[in-house]
């Protein structure tokens, strides 16, 4: 998975990596600094800053 600034076509940081089969939910913390990914699985990720 990867992460786009939402105002540019920017990427932000490296690839997400870890899940073993496809994720199919994605959501966001309110504040936008956790990324919580799912499928058989689920992932608690830090989202780094934009630059």
């Amino acid at each position: 998975m990867r992460l786009w600034a939402p105002a540019t076509p920017d990427l932000i940081g490296e690839p997400l990596v870890g899940h073993g089969g496809p994720v199919s939910a994605v959501a966001f913390s309110l504040d936008g600094t956790v990324l919580a990914t799912g499928g058989h699985t689920v992932r608690l990720w830090l989202v780094p800053r934009s630059t």
